[in-house]
């Protein structure tokens, strides 16, 4: 498990860190930090060890006047204090690494741990210093980044709270934050408030499928299983693919959107972007392109083609009309190859 991973990286990392040479010792420093960022941010004994240990590198490695390499462990034993909610020994080990010649402020070390965490699963963490940053140091733009977390937590009115005052400046916004935006306030009108995610139940009840299940139970099923945790995918998955195979586009939409925002991958954008375009929604389309061709690419099309679920001539007809949404987004004039040749 992480626990053994870790316990097992600390004892390399103090190998290496009592040879007297600086190679070893800068290694121990990166092995730290990679293994205290891959950890369970439950498992504070061990971080604040990995933390405490670096400090005691840095340390020698000031003494012996190596003031790149102590910066770099200062930075290390910091971004572990702060995954941790160590905030005071995060802060003096910032300000060491500032006097070794760290260029770059506490905001910047602040947002990059809190995306660590937010990708770790570690919500409430990440959610705790973006607030700081976006209430205490003036980073407004980072505030869809909190509401992502907020979202991910299971706080939907304090994430349409948050997303409300990062839409209201004059600002360039990301397709994912205008989606993630509109799913909320699908989840909201849909009767979901703020929960304690329970991913094991929504599981659970999603596989309670009667073997006569009809259009109505499955439906209610889906949802039944999306209280328990209203950003379960499978659930939302599900009932977004039964109210397409059922021509009811417009019930179709909300549950995909839904889906694909937890998701991210080039399957859920793909049956988002079949279903706009089947029902003629092409804001919708042109955003599940922009989406899953701009994070994915060739990947998106080809999921495109195999999510299509009909006839041939109806999959090539889809596929086409991704490809040319594709194009006319421009995306492939900044360096990629235009979806269906080479530029």
């Amino acid at each position: 498990g992480r626990a053994g991973r870790m316990d097992v990286a600390l004892r390399v990392a103090e190998a290496w860190g009592q040879r007297d040479d600086l190679a070893h010792q800068s290694a121990a420093v990166l092995l730290l930090g990679a293994a205290a960022s891959r950890a369970s941010r439950r498992d504070t004994r061990a971080i604040a060890a990995a933390a405490s240990f670096a400090d005691r590198l840095a340390e020698g490695m000031y003494d012996a006047d190596a003031q790149e390499a102590a910066s770099a462990a200062f930075l290390t034993a910091a971004r572990a204090r702060f995954a941790i909610g160590d905030w005071p020994g995060a802060d003096q080990d910032f300000r060491r690494a500032l006097e070794c010649g760290l260029e770059t402020t506490r905001e910047e070390l602040l947002a990059e741990v809190a995306g660590a965490a937010h990708q770790a699963g570690d919500y409430e963490r990440a959610i705790e210093m973006y607030t700081d940053l976006v209430d205490n140091a003036g980073r407004s733009d980072l505030a869809a980044r909190l509401a992502d977390s907020l979202t991910r937590f299971g706080s939907f009115t304090a994430a349409l709270e948050r997303f409300g005052v990062y839409l209201a400046e004059p600002r360039a916004v990301p397709t994912i934050w205008l989606l993630t935006r509109e799913a909320l306030i699908f989840l909201r009108e849909s009767g979901f408030d703020d929960t304690e995610r329970d991913p094991d139940l929504a599981a659970r009840r999603l596989d309670a499928r009667p073997a006569d299940e009809t259009s109505e139970q499955t439906v209610d099923r889906c949802l039944f299983a999306a209280r328990a945790d209203p950003l379960f995918e499978p659930a939302w998955r599900e009932l977004g693919a039964h109210q397409l195979e059922r021509e009811r586009l417009g019930l179709a939409y909300g549950p995909l959107i839904l889906a694909a925002i937890v998701k991210r991958s080039p399957e859920a954008w793909a049956r988002v972007f079949i279903t706009a375009h089947r029902g003629d929604n092409r804001v919708l389309a042109e955003a599940a392109v922009h989406m899953g061709a701009g994070d994915y690419g060739d990947e998106f099309h080809v999921a495109v083609r195999n999510e299509a679920g009909v006839s041939a001539e109806d999959t090539a007809a889809i596929a086409a009309a991704a490809d040319e949404a594709d194009r006319a987004s421009g995306r492939w004039r900044r360096g990629d190859a235009p979806p269906g040749g080479e530029m």
